[in-house]
């Protein structure tokens, strides 16, 4: 999910403000904030699945639709 730069469902663009420099040792490419949601758990205590924030589809963590907007998938 991490080279996913935009909804396929709605488009909207994920990444935002570049990443400076002296910062990228903290982070991996691509250097871009994200706007996009990442929904953990408690119990499993990892990422369930991401959000995007413009239209609310679920995406599973390899960036497959879990729930449209729209309706399930």
């Amino acid at each position: 999910m991490d080279k996913v730069s935009h909804c396929p469902a709605c488009g909207e663009l994920w990444h935002t403000l570049p990443i400076p420099p002296e910062y990228h040792e903290n982070h991996s490419p691509p250097y871009y904030y994200s706007t996009v949601i990442a929904v953990s758990s408690w119990e499993t205590d990892r990422t369930e699945y991401y959000l995007c924030p413009d239209c609310g589809t679920k995406f599973d963590l390899c960036g497959n639709i879990k729930q449209s907007y729209g309706g399930t998938t």
